[in-house]
């Protein structure tokens, strides 16, 4: 059951890194580049781009800092996938960063930058010009926030409900203490 499991978080992680590629190559190979191409009007459009830095064009011209941080994510990642046991959505989000990551990591590797051309805007207003591996990991980051938070909440109520009169829980490993106030002592016992 599990290897089943992992193998269709794997076709997804692949799902994402084909697309990326795909679309990539279309739009290298049909879009002359810097050109726009309305896709909706006044919103979407198809711009051949190419980003030699990270997420939103930050630290441009250090290829070699983005191979090591892309290798270095991907194992990290790898290693929270195997120890997110049990929590579906929170695997889900790591399956799609990986996706995307490794997308961004072909382009890397392949030209030494990564193709971006997917240009939103409102009006004159444009967003950072992006592709399939940036939405990935950007809709993994928010996944994974939304379902550390949701359970950093329920683990919260839970505590709450377990100590309803208002007692502090101990963090400090005594009855009441905050670390700096001396143990509560017991009648029992005197």
């Amino acid at each position: 059951m599990k290897l089943k499991r992992h193998l269709r978080f794997s076709v997804l992680m692949l799902a994402i890194l084909v697309a990326d590629q795909v679309t990539k190559y279309l739009v290298v190979r049909y879009v002359r580049f810097g050109d726009r191409v309305p896709v909706i009007d006044g919103i979407i459009n198809l711009v051949y781009s190419r980003n030699t830095g990270g997420a939103f064009s930050l630290f441009p011209d250090k290829p070699v800092l983005f191979l090591v941080l892309s290798i270095a994510a991907l194992a990290l990642l790898g290693y929270l996938y195997f120890k997110l046991e049990g929590k579906l959505w929170a695997k889900l989000s790591a399956v799609a960063i990986m996706g995307g990551a490794l997308g961004n990591l072909v382009d890397r590797l392949h030209y030494g930058q990564v193709v971006d051309f997917i240009d939103v805007h409102f009006g004159t207003w444009h967003w950072y010009v992006f592709n399939v591996a940036d939405a990935a990991i950007s809709i993994g980051a928010a996944g994974l926030f939304i379902t550390t938070a949701v359970s950093e909440i329920r683990e919260w109520r839970k505590r709450k409900r377990e100590c309803p009169d208002g007692a502090r829980v101990s963090t400090a490993g005594e009855p009441g203490s905050n670390g700096n106030e001396p143990p509560v002592q017991s009648d029992e016992g005197k």
